[in-house]
């Protein structure tokens, strides 16, 4: 599709300094003044949303200093009990078995599938998921829930056998700026991240959280429609799924003018892939009469991506945060961060669905309706597992080995908030 989408883009007024979701100014540090507790025995109450240095980026520009709490979604319906499934029907092709049961550990209280299709990032997601949870107090607004000693990672041959991943070995390979290996058909494979998270009013109660990536062909796979030799990697890893994560690159769903063919090929490969992977998961939730609600999120991935028109909410989201990232996760550690962080990540996501439903291309349009499963509108958030422009230096030679290493490792960003919307919507754990 090659229509000009300059006119539709940025309709939404991202700039005022009333209406910045995350400017990149920083507020002064307030007076250094005693703070009073918000409880006996808990945390002290901010006077002020501030930045810990002059040039860390703020979560609002309003300049009251305690503005109400967001109010958590509801919690999502019980679901119904589904009808008996059919008896699996058995592949012979050489696919990875259905996802096994742990080696005798309970499965997680929640499950959280991440899906895409060919050359969307989604394995750079889940490669800087597990990163940002593996990060101790740079763990950001996840700090506060995860029980740190708790975050395993299991991963599963293409035979299905199961082995535990060495979480050191991963989180290196992601600080070197290596990607997973391109999958093959014959090279797929399950990533299972479990993490252990605090609940309840007090914080006294402990649950777990898996999230499932298959490290799957984008075209072998997800963009292959359902038949006798995936449906039972699709029922299996994805149908007990509460809450779905899918991919799509922000520059595909919001071009600039002026791409060239080659861009513009890969757009509507891409879109054209999209679509596939959600008509999979439609047609296997009717297959097996699934009428569940499942919680939705729309990661616009590549975020940083110049080939997007959304220039303002790159700037106001994701470039203010890559000027100052340590400050920026300092602020997420207590619980009012989180909130806050919350409610800007709803006032982006609201944002971002206005530019959907203004845009004049009617298969981008569909988008977020096509996402809902019974549990209400997606959640549609800009995220950047990496810097795409850094990574083709890198890939393409232009800086060397030694420079490489002072430059540090990659910096995600907002990669943290579909783990959090899942926690907010699973036992109360932002109360």
């Amino acid at each position: 599709m090659s229509q000009d989408h300059d006119e539709t883009q940025n309709t939404y007024d991202w700039g005022g300094d009333e209406s910045h979701v995350l400017p990149s100014t920083a507020r002064k540090r307030e007076a250094e003044t005693p703070r009073p507790e918000a409880e006996a025995g808990g945390e002290a109450a901010p006077t002020a949303w501030e930045a810990a240095d002059d040039d860390g980026p703020i979560l609002v520009s309003r300049p009251e200093p305690a503005p109400p709490e967001p109010v958590p979604p509801e919690p999502m319906p019980t679901a119904r009990p589904a009808p008996p499934e059919p008896a699996a029907r058995r592949s012979a092709a050489r696919l990875p078995r259905a996802v096994p049961v742990d080696n005798g550990t309970k499965a997680a209280a929640e499950k959280v599938g991440i899906v895409g299709g060919k050359a969307v990032g989604k394995s750079y997601l889940f490669q800087a998921m597990v990163y940002r949870t593996a990060a101790g107090d740079q763990s950001g607004a996840l700090t506060y829930y995860l029980d740190q000693g708790a975050t395993n990672l299991y991963s599963w041959t293409q035979s299905g056998q199961e082995r535990s991943t060495t979480l050191k070995d991963f989180v290196r390979n992601y600080e070197q700026w290596e990607r997973l290996d391109q999958t093959s058909i014959l090279t797929q494979r399950w990533y299972r991240l479990r993490l252990g998270y605090r609940t309840g009013i007090f914080g006294q109660q402990r649950s777990t959280l898996d999230i499932e990536f298959f490290d799957g062909s984008g075209e072998g796979f997800f963009q292959r429609p359902i038949d006798d030799e995936t449906e039972p990697i699709w029922r299996d890893g994805y149908l007990e799924a509460r809450v779905m994560v899918f991919c799509l690159p922000l520059w595909v769903a919001f071009p600039r003018s002026g791409l060239s063919a080659d861009d513009l090929e890969e757009r509507d490969d891409v879109l054209t892939g999209f679509q596939q992977v959600v008509q999979n998961y439609t047609d296997v939730r009717e297959k097996y009469g699934r009428t569940s609600p499942v919680r939705t999120i729309l990661a616009l991935t590549m975020a940083d991506d110049r080939r997007t028109a959304l220039t303002k909410l790159q700037d106001c989201w994701v470039k203010s945060f890559l000027k100052s990232p340590r400050t920026y996760l300092r602020q997420l550690r207590k619980g009012r961060g989180v909130a806050r962080y919350l409610d800007n990540a709803r006032r982006v996501s609201e944002a971002v669905r206005h530019e959907f439903s203004e845009t004049r291309d009617p298969m981008v349009g569909r988008i977020p309706s096509s996402l809902e499963f019974r549990g209400g509108e997606p959640w549609l958030i800009p995220v950047s597992a990496i810097e795409g422009s850094r990574l083709r230096h890198r890939e393409e030679g232009h800086v060397d080995a030694d420079t490489w290493r002072r430059l540090g490792p990659p910096i995600p960003v907002h990669v943290e908030l579909p783990i959090l919307v899942t926690l907010c919507e699973r036992d109360n754990a932002l109360l």
